[in-house]
């Protein structure tokens, strides 16, 4: 299902037709749905693994940066750049060991992950011990989530368990209420359908949905 026909049926399971311009699920414009579908499916990112979220991704840096935005990353496995993977530090090794880091032009050999900066919209960013000498291209193997942004969009959520998506929307309604016994049943709605996905995906690490139920 695309974001547009998510936003429906949430629209029509909620009964918040306010979160559509004018009431009109007709026309079905946004007016406030986006954003709760939109946290939901970072939630359902954030908070299970699920390995068909994996992919591998080439990322372009210009010469002279050493810092670049990585979209809609969630987790990384490994950094190679011309076929040759670099080493993990944090950024305050990198800052101590390569001072320079900035200034100095070559070929990386550590990545570390950066601060987000204002304008990063989100996304993760990683950086270097040093400046790239020319343009690289990066590749990145690790988890990744989808942008819901436009009418059309999907994601794995939207395409694979649309139902669940629409149950972690209304979810995120009750969260913004603090309406602990509506995110308590649907949370409880949830974790059934997570048993399914477990069992159609072989997957074993739903804990931190399951531990948030029992804390509530």
């Amino acid at each position: 299902m695309t974001l547009a026909e998510i936003r429906l049926k949430f629209i029509e399971v909620s009964g918040r037709y306010d979160l559509v311009v004018d009431g009109d699920i007709s026309s079905n414009v946004d007016n406030g749905a986006n954003f709760y579908i939109q946290a939901a499916q970072r939630w359902l990112d954030r908070s299970v693994d699920v390995d068909v979220l994996s992919d591998i991704r080439e990322i372009s840096i210009l010469a002279d940066n050493y810092v670049v935005e990585v979209p809609n990353l969630l987790s990384i496995n490994l950094v190679m750049i011309d076929g040759v993977e670099i080493a993990k530090r944090t950024k305050e090794w990198i800052m101590i060991n390569y001072p320079g880091y900035a200034t100095t032009s070559s070929s990386p050999s550590y990545w570390a992950f950066a601060t987000r900066s204002r304008t990063s919209r989100g996304n993760k960013r990683i950086m270097f011990n040093c400046s790239v000498s020319v343009d690289t291209t990066i590749v990145v193997n690790g988890s990744f989530g989808d942008s819901l942004t436009v009418n059309g969009d999907e994601s794995f959520w939207s395409t694979e368990f649309p139902e669940l998506l629409v149950y972690a929307s209304m979810f995120q309604i009750e969260a913004f209420y603090r309406n602990s016994e509506g995110m308590r049943d649907w949370l409880n709605v949830i974790n059934v359908e997570l048993d399914a996905v477990d069992f159609e995906f072989n997957l074993e690490q739903f804990e931190p949905i399951m531990q948030m139920s029992e804390q509530m």
